[in-house]
């Protein structure tokens, strides 16, 4: 079976070598079944890729048949992709470990976002023999090998011009299968995030040392933690498993580590809240702990200051102050304040269905009364209408070049592949493992 992070990390990157295929004698078999230049294919990188497709195809692997077409498919993808970054390598681009660290940072918020919480996420790690430093040299060089072949793209698209005739040829032949625009919106926001105040800070540490004291005074810390944590490891008692050194916040990680077996921390401070920790067995250097969560979050009181706040803001702009001037002095989300504010279009099945609702009678120009989102009190400002419709050279001449455009490249980009084929060594070994 798959285990779950690199299953994640699989639909994120590309076939991975983590499965490993059984021959009809039940023994453990792997080996290359192509070699594309420098690089090779290992066959439990084919099986692993192979089960995937077949689970999002729901391809019935009792069918040989179609097992077979789909293994001829996945292995030609495969070798494409060898032969992409064999050219990379040739063309001598270079990726920055900089960029690799950034990227596989990136890879990794993606696999922790599919968790319930960070803790739940260090329990799949540990369930899985894995700690985060071990997860990131796994994927480094998959992760390396990616960016080197997105470069080698973004060089060969760049290299590919259209001119206002192809893309008038584009759009007559294919004008009647073109999609249509759908409605859109386009808007601005102004966002105030809701963060506990000092009052609700102060209540949420009152309760921390009023359970703490519990635990000095002998009270059972599985009991305490499933009924005060807020973590979800608290209905198996706080329990977080093994973890090593970095796997946690650094604040968390350096309590757990200078504590004896058996010992109560004080409070400890992180992102999360407040934590009591408790550190069960130690080897060499891992830790078996558990802990209780006290969470800072935000209080009634302090989401109604905040709608408060951006209603108080929504008044000055209904009284003649510049929508995008107001967002770029008070809006909290760093991508969007310094251009006012604006997001950009969406249809409206790509917005939230408090946006939906927010935005369903507003004209263009009109701005809303404050909408509640779990990133905190939005101001959301029309500023453009688009209705469902055939698209049109007149209307939509920048996006038809784009699709034109894209077109073109895929062609190109097909017949470079053909060329970069015929001059790459590629030895295909598969029949030996499937007879």
């Amino acid at each position: 079976m798959f285990r779950k992070i690199a299953k994640i990390m699989i639909f994120s990157l590309c076939a991975l070598p983590i499965l490993a295929s059984t021959s009809r004698s039940g023994q453990l078999i792997d080996g290359i079944v192509v070699v594309v230049g420098d690089e090779i294919i290992l066959y439990s990188e084919l099986e692993s890729q192979l089960q995937l497709l077949a689970m999002q195809g729901r391809v019935d692997l009792k069918d040989s048949l179609e097992v077979s077409r789909l293994r001829e498919k996945v292995l030609e993808e495969m070798v494409n992709d060898k032969v992409l970054l064999v050219e990379a390598k040739r063309e001598t681009l270079e990726v920055t470990p900089k960029e690799v660290n950034q990227a596989l940072e990136e890879q990794l918020k993606k696999v922790e976002g599919q968790f319930s919480s960070p803790a739940e996420f260090q329990k799949e790690l540990e369930r899985e023999g894995l700690t985060l430093e071990k997860l990131k040299r796994r994927y480094r060089s998959q992760v390396k090998s990616e960016l080197l072949k997105q470069k080698l793209m973004d060089k060969l698209v760049s290299q590919v011009k259209i001119s206002d005739g192809e893309v008038r040829d584009f759009y007559r032949n294919y004008q009647d299968s073109l999609p249509s625009q759908r409605e859109a919106l386009r808007i601005s926001h102004i966002l105030l995030t809701v963060e506990p105040s000092p009052e609700t800070e102060t209540m949420v540490l009152e309760r921390a040392k009023s359970v703490l004291q519990r635990l000095r005074e002998g009270g059972d810390f599985a009991q305490l933690a499933r009924e005060y944590s807020d973590d979800p490891s608290g209905s198996s008692g706080g329990e977080l498993g093994w973890f090593g050194r970095g796997d946690m916040v650094p604040e968390f990680d350096r309590v757990s580590f200078s504590l004896k077996v058996g010992e109560i921390s004080d409070l400890v401070r992180t992102r999360f809240g407040y934590h009591i920790i408790q550190v069960e067995e130690r080897k060499r250097d891992r830790v078996k702990a558990r802990h209780i969560l006290f969470s800072l979050r935000p209080s009634s009181q302090d989401w109604e200051r905040a709608e408060a706040e951006a209603d108080s803001l929504r008044q000055r702009i209904l009284s003649g102050e510049d929508f995008a001037q107001v967002a770029k002095e008070y809006s909290q989300d760093l991508g969007s304040r310094d251009r006012g504010g604006d997001l950009g279009w969406f249809e409206p099945d790509q917005l939230t269905e408090s946006f939906r609702d927010a935005l369903n009678n507003l004209k263009v120009g009109e701005v809303s009364q404050p909408v509640i989102s779990s990133y905190g009190v939005h101001l959301i400002l029309v500023t453009g209408r688009r209705e469902n419709r055939k698209l049109s050279l007149e209307q939509d001449w920048g996006m038809i070049k784009g699709m034109a455009h894209r077109e073109k490249a895929n062609t190109r980009l097909n017949q470079w592949l053909i060329r970069a084929r015929k001059r790459t060594y590629i030895d295909i070994r598969l029949a030996s493992f499937t007879h």
